[in-house]
């Protein structure tokens, strides 16, 4: 019996030896330990003797299901709309297990947010339970309702807005903040990675430039000539979508909380549009009527404007497309939402003496303008999945009505 209970004790020991070399979380480790102890004792030891110990094991980790400092808290959304109410307890069970972590709230843990969560009188709690009964780890369900929405991650009960960070207490705010910040420029690492290049190339073909000419009223007021607009799309290459790529990682990795207006790639526009605003230029100069030139960006996606500042129809002749024209600084474009008075991007030109022509190209800060067209697509699309998910609860409501058909332009009143 002595022999039997040495090996074992041998054999138990070298499993710890080895489980303890694992990178899980040192209440899973115990877990397994425990199994691959009474396992072993099972295979080694008679069946009385296995009974023996294993009632001894039971005696040694006997459930605790108390629950204590047991508080009810209400939890709302950032815009006000939805609110649940939560019970929170101290609990050692280690038979309950949090559907998010796997493992027991009493021994779980999450990198750099507190084991527990604060309570008014000056206690602390390390589960909760939301109405639908479901029981979670308190810091992995509130990083839940803080990244994703404030549903059930069982049941999907509750509301897909986000959680308002003020429900956090005061103490362990900062903690979840620093989270939330890290978790964020991780996803835009991982983003900028996944960034496949179709996506830089359809943003990429639908960016125009566009030029427009105004004329000043008798009342001061500026007007849009008729016929007056020219636009054209960029030029750009592999080349762009490669060297854009690579820079936007770059960036990722060195400062995600300010937009980085070092981003400069410069593009080429076709010939017939230079052509044709210098031809514009030249007709209106000779008009002789006070007028003035704004150029514009734009893109189907893009919701901010990005465009210079307007220019007197003089100015811009005698500086870029005149004969004998030197300027070289550019004409700077401007978006107060994003860069404040700080350029986003510039126009260049050139004058050719031996064609007689000026080159036009364009300095473009395409990292922001990529980030903000993401932006509009992931809302749209979120949108769209919200209409068509709104659609099939309809259906499943009124299986006779054909709502995808109703919607359909094919079927609109004209």
């Amino acid at each position: 019996m002595e022999q039997k209970l040495c090996k074992l004790k041998s054999h138990a020991i070298d499993h710890i030896r080895y489980y303890t070399g694992m990178t899980r979380p040192r209440s899973r480790r115990r877990h397994e330990l425990r199994e691959q102890v009474q396992q072993d004792i099972e295979f080694s030891q008679s069946p009385a003797e296995s009974h023996e110990i294993a009632d001894d094991a039971q005696e040694n980790f006997k459930v605790d299901n108390t629950q204590v400092n047991e508080s009810l808290q209400c939890w709302k959304s950032y815009d006000d709309e939805y609110t649940t109410t939560c019970k929170l307890y101290t609990t050692n069970d280690h038979t309950l297990l949090c559907p998010i972590m796997h493992e027991p709230p009493c021994s779980a843990q999450l990198e750099d947010i507190p084991e527990t969560w604060p309570l008014a009188d000056n206690t602390s709690a390390n589960t909760v339970r939301l109405e639908c009964t479901h029981t979670f780890f308190v810091p992995a369900l509130v990083l839940h309702f803080l990244v994703t929405d404030m549903r059930c991650p069982v049941c999907r009960t509750g509301a897909s807005c986000k959680m308002d960070i003020a429900c956090v207490p005061l103490c362990v705010r900062e903690s979840y903040l620093a989270k939330l910040k890290a978790l964020q420029q991780r996803t835009m690492q991982e983003d900028m990675i996944n960034m496949l290049p179709e996506h830089i190339a359809n943003v990429l073909s639908e960016l125009e430039l566009e030029m427009r000419i105004f004329t000043t009223s008798a009342q001061d007021t500026t007007v849009l000539i008729h016929n007056a607009t020219a636009k054209t799309r960029i030029v750009f290459d592999a080349g762009h979508v490669a060297d854009i790529q690579s820079r936007s990682l770059t960036a990722s990795n060195n400062n995600l909380d300010q937009p980085q207006f070092d981003m400069i790639t410069n593009f080429a526009v076709h010939r017939s549009f230079q052509r044709l605003i210098r031809s514009m230029l030249g007709r209106q100069l000779l008009q002789q009527t006070p007028s003035s030139v704004r150029f514009a960006l734009t893109h189907p996606l893009l919701p901010l404007a990005f465009k210079t500042n307007l220019l007197t129809v003089n100015e811009v002749w005698n500086l870029y497309f005149a004969q004998g024209a030197t300027s070289d600084m550019g004409i700077p474009f401007f978006c107060t939402n994003i860069g404040g008075t700080e350029p986003l991007a510039f126009l260049r030109c050139a004058l050719c003496s031996i064609a007689n022509t000026t080159s036009v190209t364009i300095d473009v800060n395409i990292h922001v303008i990529i980030n903000i067209i993401s932006y509009v697509s992931d809302v749209l699309e979120s949108i769209q999945a919200g209409v068509q998910q709104h659609l099939q609860l309809l259906e499943a409501d009124f299986p006779t009505l054909d709502y995808a058909n109703e919607l359909s332009p094919a079927n609109a009143d004209v």
